[in-house]
């Protein structure tokens, strides 16, 4: 009997737009200029809740086929953690060059240390500046706002075989997925952050957990629903039923999952967006410091479109830099645990 063809998505593809809509977004947030307003319909919120769904729905597969739960976490720290270390020790490293203190004084500054900690441990909110650097953009100093979502995706990896102990019992599942959707109604100003930071991207996750538990027969008919619901919002349409905070609730990343996993697993496959290495994680990585460097300079300001564009071919040379030099390396080397890594469960991660 003939081997059965390879179970081929669109996962890396997606991957690589949700990373592209990202830059817009930041592009226009951190300009502080009309110029680049065309760029708002760039949800940025909507892509990081995208690679949330894609993450569940991959990582359970990577944990399934995991020999023990060492395997899995040393999965998920290849997958991880180069790039990231990666970008943190650069901007910090490059500060000295870009900060407008000398150098004796942000090499010697409590700042720049604590910044290195900080990040280090993924606790980027207790410094997220670089002393003198970026102190003058007109939006914000942080170095690098996007690697917020490293430290919600950690605990999603923690909590998944924690979840997945339950999954014979499939409503206990659901019952942990309700209680991250009955958060996000909670209508608080103290829950605002955390909301859109923790529980939006565990329910995204999430839900590509259920997934995996209970198969894609209603897939087509809810990724289907989930694109409209976005669209409609997108361009502002059905504003009386978006008034309220029920999208930036649940609905939003409910919607979002369900559309970004239909177009992964249910629509043809649209080829091999690899071929230049695994660029979408680098290019979210890297992107926002760039962007900053750009508003630092001048350069968004006076050639807002020009200089849109060079960030953004930067931000996929850099990606690509960190891909081949940095991420792939480390992620070929030789494993620490015992069992060996399947193919095609690194495939799925």
């Amino acid at each position: 009997m003939p081997p059965s063809p390879p179970f081929r998505n669109n996962f890396d593809l997606l991957r690589f737009l949700l990373a592209a809509v990202v830059v817009p977004f930041h592009l226009l947030a951190l300009s502080a200029g009309p110029a680049l307003r065309p760029l708002r319909f760039a949800d940025g919120g909507a892509a990081v809740l995208g690679f949330f769904a894609i993450s569940g729905y991959v990582v359970t597969l990577s944990l399934e086929r995991s020999a023990t739960l060492a395997v899995y976490a040393e999965r998920r720290a290849r997958r991880l953690l180069p790039g990231y270390l990666a970008v943190v020790l650069f901007c910090f490293l490059a500060g000295s060059f870009v900060t407008a203190l000398p150098a004796a004084v942000y090499w010697t500054a409590p700042a720049a240390w604590k910044y290195l900690a900080a990040n280090l441990v993924f606790l980027q909110f207790l410094q997220p500046n670089l002393p003198g650097v970026f102190t003058h953009n007109p939006i914000l100093a942080a170095v690098n706002g996007s690697l917020w979502s490293i430290r919600t995706e950690i605990l999603c990896y923690a909590l998944l075989p924690l979840v997945l102990i339950l999954r014979a019992r499939r409503a206990a599942l659901l019952l942990c997925l309700a209680a991250a959707s009955a958060l996000s109604f909670a209508h608080s100003p103290a829950l605002a952050i955390a909301q859109i930071g923790i529980v939006q991207p565990i329910e995204s996750f999430f839900l590509g957990v259920v997934l995996t538990a209970f198969g894609r027969k209603a897939l087509p008919a809810l990724g289907a629903a989930g694109a409209l619901l976005f669209l409609l919002r997108l361009f502002d349409f059905a504003s009386p039923l978006f008034a309220s905070h029920l999208w930036r609730g649940p609905l939003m990343p409910a919607a979002v999952a369900f559309a970004v996993l239909a177009a992964a697993l249910e629509l043809p496959y649209l080829g091999n967006w690899t071929l230049a290495g695994d660029l979408s994680y680098g290019i979210y990585l890297w992107h926002f410091p760039l962007i900053q460097y750009a508003v630092s300079r001048g350069w968004l300001q006076r050639m807002p479109w020009a200089a849109s564009l060079a960030v953004a071919a930067a931000s996929v040379l850099f990606a690509a830099l960190s891909w081949r030099l940095v991420e792939r390396p480390l992620r070929a080397a030789k494993s620490f645990s015992s069992s060996p890594r399947s193919p095609s469960a690194v495939a799925t991660a």
